[in-house]
């Protein structure tokens, strides 16, 4: 079994156009940092699917459905 920091993204790392800041934990669908958003400076929680999870459409659409939750609440 991996360690939990294994998979991890440093600090640093750029991700369409954010700026990781730091790892804030892992889930069932994938990992979840705090990141910068490079055009403004706002911070927010970014979560990016394992590469498991991007294999199973029906996990790729709750992904979707998340996220326009989430866009739909920052209204």
């Amino acid at each position: 079994m991996s360690s939990p920091e294994e998979h991890t993204l440093p600090p640093g790392h750029k991700i369409a156009g954010y700026t990781l800041v730091r790892f804030l934990g892992r889930g069932a669908m994938g990992e979840v940092y705090e990141a910068v958003w490079d055009v403004t400076g706002e911070h927010y929680a970014l979560k990016l699917l394992s590469e498991e999870m991007m294999e199973r459409q029906s996990a790729v659409e709750r992904f979707q459905r998340e996220a326009e939750i989430m866009a739909a609440l920052d209204n």
